[in-house]
């Protein structure tokens, strides 16, 4: 069969009002045959995250964004608890957690096994084993598989038309069927061969990709398609993201000797202001009485002397009382403030961590 042109055009669903988040942790690498693959592919989860409008995505920078450190840290302070990793992303509100374990097979290969822990049920939803003949297929094996990975299932579909009724489409060398018509494919990176044509196409779940062929050699419109995905975008090498900078420093020294423990800091910080106010406002009230109280200590029989010395203890009682006053009120004020404003995405957290010393680590976000 010859192919003239080919019209693609693609409805993508709208983002879903409240996705749920879902935290990708690095790959723990069981051995160091399995490392540039497991960077790879974490790399490519990463890269991939933004696209998928069905879940928010927590990986890559945007995670170590969210932790204020290198989420290596928590990672290998759980080990492989996942009730440890699952209290983790209760505390960042999320409804999955996801790991992954690579490991080096026979002739070099790679298997990864994603465990995927469900933070409201308190238990391990799905597994889902992967592997990867070289570095080089993270991008096409993790394209396939990404929504499944997420637990996405809701099926792309693939419309065809402009095409004799006896010619095969194929979706990852597998027939779908013969001729026009529309196709449910499972979303992800899919390999679409329709008579001579040939091309990797990322497909939405929900979205419908409809092709139109006709005529006479020469179309090549698959892959300047805008899909949520294009695989351009997804790159063939491993990259260092600035995740994996220290990995084996990471790997060899850092562990958790406390839980990692997000501080609500609102009420500690706004009770403390609140209470550091009040008693500047004691203080100053104080000094604003015993300033009134010598006040009305002079009197006719008073010496010019004493006059001058409670004139002095007079003013420093006042500035004392007048600062102590008005450091109260701020404080307090911003006490209140810190205590009613709205919450939002205002963060705080605490992690201690060490290697035989200790080392804590403060964050925030505003």
């Amino acid at each position: 069969m010859t192919v003239a042109a080919l019209g693609l055009l693609l409805a993508i669903s709208a983002p879903a009002p409240s996705a749920p988040t879902v935290v990708v942790f690095p790959l723990i690498s069981e051995d160091a045959g399995a490392r540039p693959t497991a960077k790879a592919v974490y790399n490519v989860l990463s890269r991939a995250a933004p696209f998928v409008t069905e879940r928010r995505v927590l990986a890559g920078r945007a995670l170590r964004a969210r932790l204020h450190m290198n989420p290596r840290v928590i990672l290998n302070g759980c080990r492989d608890d996942v009730n440890c990793l699952g209290r983790f992303g209760k505390r960042q509100r999320a409804a999955e957690v996801i790991v992954g374990h690579a490991r080096s097979m026979e002739g070099g290969a790679v298997r990864v096994l994603f465990v995927v822990f469900d933070v409201g049920r308190g238990e391990i939803s799905r597994k889902l084993v992967t592997e990867f003949a070289s570095v080089r297929e993270a991008k096409s094996v993790i394209g396939g598989n990404l929504y499944d990975i997420l637990g996405i299932t809701d099926p792309a579909f693939l419309e065809v038309s402009g095409i004799a009724s006896d010619v095969p489409v194929l979706v990852d060398d597998v027939a779908a069927g013969n001729g026009p018509g529309s196709y449910e494919v499972r979303p992800g990176l899919r390999r679409v061969s329709i008579g001579e044509l040939r091309r990797k196409v990322m497909l939405a779940p929900g979205a419908t990709a409809r092709l139109e062929l006709a005529g006479a050699p020469g179309a090549d419109a698959i892959a300047q398609a805008q899909t949520p995905l294009p695989p351009d975008d997804l790159p063939m090498e491993a990259e260092n993201l600035a995740d994996d900078e220290h990995d084996n420093q990471d790997e060899a020294s850092e562990s958790i000797t406390a839980a990692a423990t997000p501080l609500d800091w609102r009420p500690v910080v706004g009770i403390s202001l609140i209470g550091t106010g009040v008693a500047a406002a004691v203080l100053g009230t104080y000094f604003g009485l015993h300033a009134r109280s010598t006040r009305n200590q002079v009197d006719a029989d008073t010496t010019q002397l004493q006059v001058y010395d409670a004139q002095q203890e007079i003013r420093r009682d006042e500035r004392i009382a007048t600062v102590g006053l008005a450091l109260g009120a701020a404080a307090a004020a911003a006490g209140v403030a810190v205590l009613i404003w709205p919450r939002g995405d205002v963060e705080a957290s605490a992690y201690v961590a060490g290697n035989g010393g200790a080392m804590m680590m403060l964050g925030g976000r505003f």
